[in-house]
């Protein structure tokens, strides 16, 4: 994760540092129209890709794909210095612009698809992206700031050359960037160019469905605002504010200032609701927009674009939030992609649209459309936007109830979504049968809520609790039910389809590492009630008993399975059953000292069993993993009567 957000600084510090200066020396070599161009040819190609991008995003490992662009972005940062040094020219400021607007258009989705892997817990993926928003942001605000100063210092090829060097230890770090946990980018398949067609498409219907399409068109808006900011900025400051060549780095510097308060309150807001902060920032953008034209004062300037950059900021961050908690994992590069394209899109058109009014009219009348036409469009789609935040929360408490169960603890976000996909609640009523020996079954299933027992062949095992699972035997072997499981309270279960259990046993190696250590431990300890006699026969206290008075006793017995440290009785208590280790051991204690420990094939309490009234001299505590046979105290003494 720190790898990931060291290159985003450093990539956002070579973005807008080489952007400040590319458009200070095209505004110098060709005016404002100069200026639209490149803002233009960074948004507008990558637009046009976006939907392609996230077919590749989703394609390939994510980390190998953001190293290769981000390297593209060196290379053509690279070029500019030679450029700007030797034949300076507004043609290759357009070409470079198209190409570090590609590379920028892999960055956020890329990023942002890769993240889920790297997070356990709904909040955490949420303060990840306030991480990488305020570690990009502080490159809009540092790389402006600098290269304005560079540029005012030196020349505008010694400027591009420390953006160059800034990309590239952006793409250094993202190479040395590793996804242990299992990332979805290699799982797509098939070929020819109608699948192709078809899966890179398949953003762009998801974007489409309902749920989405609100928060998308109201991130177009937060999109189009950035893409206007970098047109407004330099004649605002340079004519209106009349702070010189330094002018646009430092708006442009208040603006990433603000999308850096932003990443923090992402980061505060955490896994509570979204969307009434989305349409608040919104908003906010949209205001900052008709102040900076309503006093354009040096003062009220800085405060307002930080204000502006605020809340696109918010806006364009919590967006993906959002879509990754509506749209399938394996789907999220094609959508990310695709809404980072039809953003770049808004951002030109935001660009063409800030350039023509300037144009025709003037910075003021730009900055009151534009902050009007954002407002308004906020408010319209308030409602949609709240009513689909209703489904996120929905799908998030889901997710966060899967944070009460030990098993699921160690998986990444990107597993828990698709578990959280298909995991059904199923409520089941005291004395009710959840499973039966014998019958086939496709279910894996967790203990929420309530206590079930376990039942093999009429025999009691073990009792089941809140955390415990069960049913993962058939599973794994395919083969019919081992055992009976009856609910003894009122229960509330996870169930999980064979597939998705069977993808989690073998996808992440720690949860399946506890499922298969459980469940040989459960397929070792299953003796019958034969074997159980057979056991008892070996015990010297049933030495030369008739072998159906033993069977009689094995019959009664309960076998008992602790997968957790257990107390099975404490010094003082009063006389009950007598207990054989079957495997595992046992520490008898009393006070704070261990008097002996028992290991397999040892019999204990049944000094107390056969005296009743009597008291437990002594604590017993099973190991984890320890499985015991239960003989009922009745039983034992009239099995050794006299």
């Amino acid at each position: 994760m720190s790898l990931l957000i060291v290159s985003r600084l450093l990539g956002s510090m070579a973005e807008w540092m080489w952007y400040s200066v590319a458009t200070v020396f095209a505004f110098s070599l060709g005016g404002v129209g100069a200026v639209g161009l490149i803002g233009v040819a960074s948004v507008l190609p990558a637009g046009l890709l976006g939907p392609a991008v996230g077919y590749l995003i989703d394609r390939y490992r994510r980390e190998r794909m953001l190293t290769v662009m981000l390297g593209m972005r060196f290379l053509a940062v690279a070029f500019t210095v030679v450029s700007a040094a030797y034949f300076p020219s507004v043609a290759v400021l357009v070409v470079v612009a198209t190409v570090e607007g590609i590379a920028t258009l892999f960055v956020r989705p890329t990023s942002a698809a890769m993240l889920p892997s790297v997070t356990t817990r709904p909040e955490q993926l949420v303060r990840a992206y306030a991480w990488l928003s305020a570690a990009e942001n502080i490159g809009v605000c540092v790389g402006p700031l600098a290269g304005g100063v560079l540029l005012a210092a030196t020349t505008p090829a010694i400027a591009m050359s420390v953006a160059a060097v800034c990309a590239l230890g952006s793409a250094a770090a993202v190479a040395l960037v590793r996804i242990d946990a299992p990332d979805l980018a290699e799982t797509m398949s098939g070929s020819g160019l109608r699948h192709v067609a078809s899966e890179v498409l398949g953003g762009a219907r998801a974007i489409g469905q309902r749920d989405v399409r609100a928060i998308a068109v109201v991130t177009v808006l937060g999109f189009a605002a950035l893409g206007a900011a970098e047109v407004f900025v330099v004649p605002l400051a340079i004519d209106t504010l009349g702070w010189g060549e330094a002018g646009p780095g430092v708006l442009l510097a208040s603006v990433a200032g603000g999308g850096l308060l932003a990443g923090v309150a992402l980061g505060a807001i955490g896994g509570r609701r979204l969307g009434p902060w989305f349409v608040l920032a919104t908003v906010v953008t949209g205001l900052g927009l008709v102040l900076l034209a309503a006093v354009p004062e040096a003062v009220v300037v800085l405060v307002a674009s930080a204000v502006f950059g605020a809340g696109a900021a918010l806006v364009t961050t919590a967006s993906q939030v959002q879509i990754q908690s509506l749209v399938p994992l394996s789907a999220s590069g094609r959508v990310l992609g695709t809404l980072e394209g039809v953003g770049c899109l808004a951002g030109a058109a935001g660009v063409s649209v800030a350039a023509y009014l300037i144009d025709r009219w003037s910075v003021a009348v730009s900055l009151y459309v534009l902050g009007t036409v954002i407002v308004v469009g906020a408010i319209a789609l308030a409602w949609s936007v709240l009513r689909t935040d209703a489904r996120v929360t929905a799908a998030r408490q889901r997710i966060e109830s899967l944070d009460r169960i030990t098993l699921f603890e160690p998986l990444p976000n990107s597993l828990r979504d698709r578990l959280a996909s298909q995991l059904e609640a199923l409520e089941v009523a005291a004395g009710e049968t959840v499973i039966h020996q014998g019958e086939y079954g496709d279910e894996f299933y967790v203990v929420d809520e309530g206590e079930l027992d376990v039942f093999v062949a009429r025999q009691y095992v073990r009792s089941l609790g809140s955390d415990d699972f069960f049913g993962e035997l058939a599973l794994l072997a395919d083969s019919p039910r081992t055992a009976t499981v009856v609910a003894t309270t009122d229960c509330r279960l996870w169930t999980l389809p064979r597939t998705a259990f069977l993808t989690i046993l073998s996808g992440f190696p720690a949860t399946g590492h506890a499922i298969d250590t459980v469940s040989s431990q459960r397929t070792v300890h299953s003796p019958s009630p034969a074997e159980q006699a057979g056991v008892l026969a070996k015990v010297p206290l049933f030495a030369g008993l008739p072998r159906e008075i033993i069977h009689d006793v094995a019959d009664s017995a309960r076998l008992c399975t602790h997968d957790q440290t257990s107390e099975i009785f404490r010094e003082g208590d009063p006389a009950g059953d007598a207990y054989f280790i079957v495997s595992g051991c046992v520490e008898m204690t009393q006070g704070d000292t261990v008097i002996r420990t028992l290991g397999e094939g040892a019999l204990f309490g049944e000094r107390a069993a056969l005296r009743p009234g009597s008291a437990r001299s002594a604590t017993a505590t099973a190991t984890p993993g320890t499985v015991l046979m239960q003989l009922p105290a009745d039983r034992l003494r009239t099995a050794l009567r006299p």
